[in-house]
């Protein structure tokens, strides 16, 4: 099974979209509930992007 098929090059652009916006709501201090979903979010992106390479 691959997960090289499909919108690949879409999926990056919005993954690096999303992380940034991540990276600021932690770097502005937002309320600290919203602040560790971001970072749970990344971490989500983070093993997803792994995943990806490794099959």
């Amino acid at each position: 099974m691959s997960l090289a098929k499909g919108r690949t090059k879409e999926a990056e652009v919005n993954m690096n979209e999303a992380v940034q916006n991540y990276l600021e709501i932690i770097k502005l201090g937002r309320d600290n509930a919203i602040a560790k979903r971001a970072q749970f979010d990344m971490a989500e992106i983070y093993s997803f992007r792994q995943q990806g390479k490794s099959i």
